[in-house]
């Protein structure tokens, strides 16, 4: 019984790990796009990586909108 716990709290920890993960992705982006200069640069020369990087910050605000609703 206590093996299902240490499972149960290992993915947990993994979970955790991975939204951690996200969150600093998330804010590197917007941080990133913030910079005039930064997102001109990406905007001119790398148009399809712009609208990844607008999808990404998009959907992860709104997943943290649900999750704060839940709250």
């Amino acid at each position: 019984m206590g093996d299902r716990y240490v499972v149960q709290l290992n993915l947990y920890a993994m979970a955790v790990g991975e939204f951690n993960n996200l969150v600093l992705a998330k804010r590197y982006l917007v941080e990133l796009l913030e910079n005039d200069s930064a997102r001109q640069y990406v905007a001119q020369r790398h148009p399809d990586l712009m609208v990844a990087f607008e999808s990404i910050i998009a959907t992860i605000s709104l997943d943290q909108q649900q999750f704060s609703a839940v709250l």
